[in-house]
């Protein structure tokens, strides 16, 4: 290859620069095997709130089987795609002090209690995640190289208070989600389409990719037996960006979704300052009518995002924590968290329909990635999917046996298709360890959030 085609290489030609250590391999005659060539990795984070009932979300909680239970049963299509973890704590939740949801949903990605703030509930410690959320954390390593280093989304918003915010940049530093469709839907996808400097950048990448993949296949001509497979397969990984560019170049993103015809709610359906009703919805199922297409809209932007790899980090707050909404379309006439607070005979039946509907909407956002094809698959298999929960059991507030799934592998990295039921008590700062680790991302001192709270990335989830 010649010194300019390595140049342009290392000025970073977009991302052809994946080609290097397999390139320098075969020039300096190495005997050392490359890797594979991967595409990104991307993480999604989708909250869900009031807790669960654990025998419908563990199921039978047997290792050996791995039977879904009610909540999950419509993510039976991929249970293989899935990891159900059991018997994670959120510690920092638990030795808080505040109201139970705002101290579990603010401790919830970051791993560390919270600032003192306003009075939450007329509980003290009302402020802001003392840390940064695992999704930043992510973001300001493998965020660097796409438009949007993250996209925060909700499928229902309040004034910024500690039941409303789950992403902080740094401690105190909440993290605003979009609430409307169509607004992220201009931040996504209207730069792309019509930056002039953007196309300009695409078009002068494919060029780039167009002499790097023929003097790959040059190169290919030259060598035999596993250097020329090698050689071959990353001419047909360059070929397949320079494909994918070739169409931006065009004018469009061609795996951008239409504009959103749904918008989110307004902010007067809210009363965050009421006294009485501090930083909490107003129930109304009437403002809640358009709540499923809002949540539909906004996984369908996560999905082009992802495949337009305008962002490789996306999370989805469907409603805040302590949420009021009324899912009637699920069958349920009751607003969520009034319902969570019933006895287990009166609230359970109700409660199970809210999160197997929330179960349908990750079941979609599963199907949607695997309609993407990326290389020999899809996008699900180089994506992390994190659902997670600020309570264990919604009517006693508890922050034990916190409801957590994974869903994807992050590029093979984790071997799904299974329950795994941890020690009782398992920190689940350690799961967060887990996700910065599948993501590529190096922990500080093998720890996330608080070290009081962290001994390290869960045990045997790795394939």
């Amino acid at each position: 290859m010649s010194r300019y085609s390595r140049r342009t290489f290392l000025r970073g030609a977009g991302g052809a620069s994946f080609a290097l250590p397999l390139l320098s391999d075969v020039l300096r005659g190495s005997t050392a095997r490359a890797a594979a060539p991967a595409f990104p990795k991307r993480l999604f984070v989708f909250f869900t709130p009031n807790g669960t009932i654990p025998a419908e979300f563990f199921g039978p909680a047997d290792q050996s089987t791995f039977t879904l239970g009610q909540i999950l049963a419509p993510l039976e299509p991929h249970k293989n795609d899935l990891l159900v973890l059991d018997n994670l704590d959120n510690k920092a939740s638990i030795d808080a002090s505040g109201d139970p949801h705002g101290v579990g949903f603010g401790c919830m990605l970051s791993g560390m209690k919270l600032l003192t703030g306003a009075a939450a509930m007329g509980m003290t410690s009302g402020g802001w995640s003392s840390g940064i959320s695992v999704d930043q954390y992510v973001a300001n390593t493998i965020g660097k190289s796409t438009k949007l280093a993250s996209l925060e989304l909700a499928g229902k918003n309040i004034a910024g208070s500690v039941f409303s915010r789950m992403s902080f940049s740094g401690p105190g530093q909440p993290v605003s989600p979009e609430a409307d469709p169509q607004a992220a839907f201009d931040r996504i996808f209207a730069s792309v389409m019509n930056d002039p400097a953007s196309l300009r950048r695409r078009v002068l990448q494919t060029s780039i990719l167009d002499e790097v993949s023929k003097q790959l296949d040059g190169l290919s001509a030259t060598l035999s037996g596993a250097d020329q497979m090698k050689v071959q397969a990353h001419a047909a990984y360059v070929r397949d960006i320079e494909t994918r560019l070739q169409a931006n170049a065009a004018g469009s993103c061609t795996t951008a979704p239409a504009r959103p015809t749904v918008s989110g709610s307004k902010p007067v359906d809210f009363m965050p300052y009421d006294p009485n009703n501090a930083g909490h919805e107003v129930i109304n199922a009437a403002d809640d009518v358009d709540f499923p297409g809002i949540i539909k809209a906004h996984l369908d932007l996560v999905v082009g995002a992802f495949s337009c790899d305008i962002t490789r980090v996306a999370s989805l707050m469907a409603a805040p924590s302590r949420s009021d909404v009324v899912m009637t379309w699920a069958g349920v006439n009751m607003s969520h968290h009034e319902m969570s607070h019933q006895s287990d005979a009166q609230g359970m039946p109700g409660l199970i329909k809210v999160d197997n509907w929330y179960a349908q909407q990750l079941a979609y956002l599963i199907s949607a990635l695997k309609a993407v094809p990326e290389g020999a698959g899809t996008l699900i298999d180089n994506t992390l999917i994190l659902w997670c929960n600020e309570l264990g059991i919604g009517n006693i507030h508890s922050h034990v046996r916190v409801p957590f799934l994974l869903a994807g592998s992050a590029g093979g990295y984790l071997k799904t298709g299974r329950y795994v039921k941890f020690p009782v008590g398992t920190f689940h700062n350690n799961l967060l360890a887990t996700v910065s680790q599948a993501m590529g991302v190096p922990l500080q001192n093998n720890s996330f959030g608080d070290p009081n709270y962290c001994t390290g990335p869960l045990p045997g989830l790795t394939a």
